[in-house]
């Protein structure tokens, strides 16, 4: 295999990273939320922690969950 060959299934690797990364956090959002309406509070902090876990940095996710947490 070329180097030329290496760097574009590399690159194809991280976008699709990236695609599943997002599926990822926009389901736990889902979830967490759905878990919220149903008054199931330790699921859906569960879910929030499991995702800030995976991705610290997902500035959504820390909004949603303190804003779970002050009601």
């Amino acid at each position: 295999m070329g180097i030329f060959q290496r760097i574009h299934y590399e690159t194809m690797l991280d976008s699709e990273r990236e695609r599943i990364r997002h599926i990822f956090i926009k389901t736990n959002q889902i979830l967490a939320q759905h878990y919220f309406q149903e008054n199931n509070y330790p699921q859906c902090f569960e879910h929030y922690e499991i995702t800030l876990d995976k991705d610290p940095y997902e500035e959504d996710i820390y909004f949603d969950y303190l804003e779970i947490l002050l009601q």
